[in-house]
């Protein structure tokens, strides 16, 4: 199990890396492909298709949408977590200081501290992570 955790920071390392090395190399075989002809010819995504080509735009998605399936998602997911496990001590910090700053007031203001540390520590990243529609960052 030991093994396991130390290897987790090498395994998504490398799953950027490739994302990446990936990313460039489809950008420099449409950088070439782009210079192979001297006459640049104007087509539309129709015409690129019927002519059995993939359009630049569904290349640029479809490398969005793989990098943040296979780097962006997992990573935001361990700063869910993280926020989650700094959310529990910031909170009962807050409420604490509070009530010794004001004890009148502690109850209003533990409440606002209490939200306004759920929505950075958890809320924020949660909506990075989940909702958010694949490959847009």
């Amino acid at each position: 199990m030991q093994l396991m955790n130390r290897q987790w920071p090498t395994i998504i390392g490398v799953l950027a890396i490739v994302a990446l090395m990936s990313a460039i190399a489809i950008g420099c075989a449409e950088t070439q492909s782009g210079q192979a002809s001297a006459e640049p010819a104007e087509t539309t995504s129709d015409e690129a298709a019927q002519e059995g080509e993939v359009p630049p735009a569904e290349i640029i998605k479809v490398t969005s949408e793989t990098f943040d399936a296979v780097v962006l998602r997992p990573l935001t997911l361990l700063q869910v977590a993280a926020g989650f496990a700094l959310f529990l001590p910031a909170a009962a910090l807050s409420a604490s200081l509070a009530y010794l700053i004001s004890p009148s007031s502690s109850a209003a203001t533990a409440q606002t501290n209490f939200d306004d540390a759920w929505d950075v520590f958890v809320l924020e990243p949660y909506e990075r992570a989940i909702p958010r529609p694949l490959g847009a960052w």
